[in-house]
This record gives structure tokens, C-alpha cells and sequence, in this order.
């Protein structure tokens, strides 16, 4: 039986997987890793919202990296040090496009 998962990550108390396109993380969620808009920790797989076609997730400190076949690049969570890429240090509760020129 086939799951469907295409890529998963896992980082200390933190996890994300690729399925369909959507990705889905739950786990410990302090800077906003898991994408959900807040800080509360998730029990269960939860939707991360705007982003679909994703083909991989990785999970870093605090923060969760996704990308897509056509190499856009989502990024959420803790940016104390500019970490998402995004051109600021705001930590992101959503991801946000770094989406690389």
C-alpha cells in the first residue's frame, strides 16, 4: 500500500512530509516552523496553507524550507539572523516566497 508521501523531514521535535503536492507538519511549533499561522504545537499532520505542487521539505532550526519542481522556494518560521531569505529578520508564522533569481 502506497502512502503517497514523496519526501519527509524531521528536525528535534518538529516533523514535515510532501504528499500530493501539499505539505503537511506537525510537532513542536515555537517559531511558527510548522507553518500554521501560530505558535501552538500540532498532534496531528496539518495542512500547510498556499502552497501546493511542493516536491520536497526540509526542516532546519526553528525554521522549514519547501520547493517545488519548478524551484520555487517557500520558507516559514524564525529569521532572527535572515535565515529564510526573504530580506528581512521577521520571524514568518506562513510561508512566504523566496521564494531565488
Amino acid at each position: 500500500m502506497s502512502s503517497g508521501v514523496t519526501s519527509v523531514s524531521a528536525h528535534e521535535n518538529s516533523t514535515c512530509a510532501v504528499k500530493s503536492g501539499r505539505v503537511y507538519c506537525w510537532g513542536a511549533n515555537t517559531y511558527g516552523q510548522l507553518g500554521t499561522g501560530g505558535t501552538d504545537s500540532v498532534k496531528t499532520p496539518t495542512a500547510v496553507a498556499g502552497i501546493t505542487g511542493a516536491v520536497g521539505v526540509n526542516l532546519g532550526v526553528d525554521a522549514t524550507y519547501a520547493w517545488d519542481a519548478a524551484g520555487h522556494v517557500w520558507a516559514w518560521g524564525q529569521n532572527a539572523t535572515g535565515q529564510l531569505g526573504t530580506g528581512d529578520e521577521v520571524t514568518h508564522l506562513t510561508p512566504v516566497a523566496v521564494s531565488i533569481h
